[in-house]
């Protein structure tokens, strides 16, 4: 009986690329770009919770006034609010009122002055919030020497002042994460330029075996365009979760915490979008290393042959 044939079945090869993966020694390239990725990830997560903030801060300033009156010590704390109250209500016909109580008013001061308990002799101002349609309807400083005429040391404010000087700190803030985020990205394009020109040397065999069968620049530069978009995505993905991770918790930090650094920051919150403009980032900054690469290696292709 003569024994079966045997058959023989090739498994086919995995065609390796034309350029090395060289994973060990793209390692540290990975970890520069990403750490770039992160800055400009949270540069970017800044400048977008800062947008946010200031129109937060607008919306509830819009139709905001208070009232802050210096008690006199001769008289009831009780009587002098009701008198006040009484005034204004006279003067604006659809007002909304509220008013801090004094222990209320206190806690506003803790931030500052943390557990010292304020003497007796000091007093505490009363504190009246006023909610109205629209502040030019109301006569501010009518109102304000009303009350004054009334025997009650007051004075109003309708935070326009503060708002304006805080549009124009938030714009300079903006600015400055603008011209950080532009410098981060500039410095991940050095880097690909750097990181370029040190593959091409370190290839410099393959690539003359390339151009020796025909392989033009363009071939090759796009060699470099594909592996540098892969290398900046995965470095951009990592960089901007991380940034993502880190601004969560400084959220959760805010949140949790208390005092003038979460009342500052309170309204600096992260939302949806945010994700989609981290993801566009990643990719932005992929291409950025991608174009980079190409123009680089085919620039530096043409420089050598010039040179022969």
């Amino acid at each position: 009986m003569s024994p079966a044939p045997q058959t023989h079945i090739e498994v086919p090869r995995i065609a390796e690329p034309l350029l090395p993966r060289l994973r060990a020694q793209n390692r540290p390239l990975i970890v520069i770009l990403g750490i770039t990725a992160f800055m400009a990830g949270l540069f970017l997560l800044m400048t977008l919770m800062s947008f946010r903030a200031v129109d937060s801060w607008q919306t509830e300033l819009a139709g905001t006034a208070s009232v802050q009156i210096i008690p006199d010590a001769t008289k009831s704390r009780d009587a002098q609010l009701e008198h006040a109250i009484e005034l204004i209500q006279a003067q604006i016909s659809d007002v909304k009122i509220t008013s801090l109580s004094e222990t209320d008013a206190r806690e506003l001061l803790s931030p500052w002055l943390g557990n010292v308990q304020l003497p007796a002799d000091i007093p505490i101002p009363l504190l009246i919030t006023l909610e109205v349609k629209s502040l030019t309807l109301v006569d501010w400083e009518g109102l304000e020497a009303t009350l004054k005429t009334d025997g009650l040391d007051a004075h109003i404010d309708t935070h326009q002042n503060w708002a304006e000087r805080a549009k124009k700190q938030v714009r300079t803030l903006r600015f400055a994460l603008t011209l950080l985020l532009s410098l981060t990205l500039l410095t991940g394009f050095m880097i690909s330029i750097f990181s370029t020109r040190s593959n091409l040397a370190m290839h410099s065999r393959i690539i003359n075996v390339l151009n020796q069968v025909g392989a033009g620049n363009g071939y090759i530069a796009r060699l470099f365009i594909t592996r540098f978009f892969t290398l900046g995505l995965i470095a951009g993905v990592i960089g901007v979760t991380v940034a993502l991770l880190f601004a969560l918790l400084f959220q959760l930090t805010v949140n949790v915490g208390s005092g003038i650094g979460a009342d500052l920051f309170g309204d600096f919150k992260l939302a949806t979008q945010d994700v989609i403009w981290l993801g566009g980032l990643s990719l932005a900054y992929a291409l950025i290393c991608a174009v980079t690469a190409g123009g680089t290696a085919y620039n530096q292709l043409a420089q050598w042959q010039r040179r022969e």
